[in-house]
């Protein structure tokens, strides 16, 4: 589930994935921290007496290694910031099915006739589930910067938290449009025709969907997405 949600609050995260008809297929996940989150982490490694350690490859091989009908191709971390990831499964619906609690109500993969249909719904206490599979090491990130669990708050006011959050870090480009450029773009490439999408848009046979991070953060109500391809 890596592949789907890596909620940090100032990075850009681009999935690409092949999907058939059986529900095999392979993904590339690119994931890029901007400078602000960088400098943030680094600072605060040296104040917990840490290293500058943001993806641990290790913890991701080992947990790919548990992920039943999943197979980590490569993860490479081609400098501090990046981290690029492909994996190949032989049945998408195993995997989701072999998830716990919440997260298995994410996704959902079904055939009807000759129709196949990719469902994600995405809900407060889903997000909050997913967030376990960051692939970041440095888990006070998302204790010190997430909303809290307890008081929801608007994307508006999450934004200027977090600009306030990170202020000093401030350069030419505003916090508040760094946050809010931050988003987390699936490219779906399926086998066969599609047939309707929502949340997303057509581009020749592939969908895209694209949502902000600070949306997915601040969500209150379900966020819906779906493909159905024959």
């Amino acid at each position: 589930m890596a592949l789907i949600v890596v909620l940090l609050s100032a990075c850009s995260v681009r999935q690409e994935m092949t999907l058939s008809r059986s529900g095999a297929g392979q993904a590339t996940v690119s994931v890029e921290l901007h400078r602000v989150l960088v400098e943030y982490l680094a600072d605060l490694s040296g104040f917990t007496g840490g290293s500058m350690q943001i993806f641990d490859l290790a913890a991701l091989e080992e947990r790919f290694a548990a992920e039943p009908g999943v197979e980590l191709l490569s993860a490479t971390v081609p400098n501090a910031h990046q981290l690029r990831l492909r994996v190949r499964f032989a049945d998408i619906a195993r995997v989701f099915d072999a998830q716990s609690g919440v997260v298995r109500e994410v996704f959902t993969f079904s055939e009807d006739g000759e129709q196949r249909r990719l469902q994600i719904r995405l809900t407060p206490h889903s997000v909050r589930a997913l967030m376990g599979f960051s692939p970041a090491s440095d888990s006070m990130l998302a204790d010190i910067l997430l909303p809290p669990v307890d008081q929801p708050m608007r994307e508006a006011d999450y934004v200027d938290y977090l600009a306030w959050a990170l202020e000093e870090y401030q350069r030419q480009t505003p916090i508040a449009t760094i946050i809010r450029n931050a988003a987390i773009r699936v490219e779906i490439e399926p086998e066969g025709r599609i047939v309707s999408q929502r949340g997303g848009r057509t581009e020749g046979n592939r969908v895209i969907f694209e949502i902000p991070v600070v949306q997915l953060l601040t969500v209150r109500d379900a966020l819906e997405y779906s493909l159905t391809f024959r």
